[in-house]
């Protein structure tokens, strides 16, 4: 194995691979990571995930918020800690669906998409399943 290592030599043998991107980040060479990896202080290689969330408030069902983060529980702490302006009035919040990226850009797009009035109609019939089936249980008591 040379000193640049292919995706699937990354996932057959972690172990070789470690030690050629440690090399590679001395001489420079981190774009050898694949997506989602970064090196962090003590030299090791982490997975970096991004994620999309959607929360709904307790108080009104009918609000629901869109999001991006790289830590997840910490900012849902944050929305029920009323630390954000966007959803400070309509707390607590409970997460409803999240989807994780290993590729920020793309995991930012989606977030973006699902803010748009077709992504907003996706989430609805896609990501929100709970509220689906109690508009349907709703339809099927009448």
């Amino acid at each position: 194995m040379g000193s640049n290592p292919t995706l699937s030599a990354i996932l057959r043998r972690p172990w070789e691979v470690k030690n050629a991107l440690r090399s590679s980040k001395s001489e420079g060479r981190a774009d050898l990571l694949p997506p989602g990896y970064e090196w962090h202080a003590n030299d090791e290689i982490r997975n970096m995930m991004y994620y999309v969330y959607l929360i709904r408030s307790q108080v009104d069902a009918n609000q629901v918020y869109t999001g991006f983060t790289e830590n997840l529980r910490q900012r849902l702490l944050d929305h029920n800690a009323g630390k954000s302006v966007h959803t400070k009035k309509y707390l607590p919040w409970t997460l409803e669906t999240y989807l994780a990226f290993s590729d920020r850009n793309q995991a930012l797009e989606f977030e973006r998409y699902l803010k748009t009035g077709s992504g907003i109609a996706f989430a609805k019939k896609r990501l929100r399943p709970s509220q689906t089936k109690s508009l349907k249980m709703e339809n099927l008591e009448r």
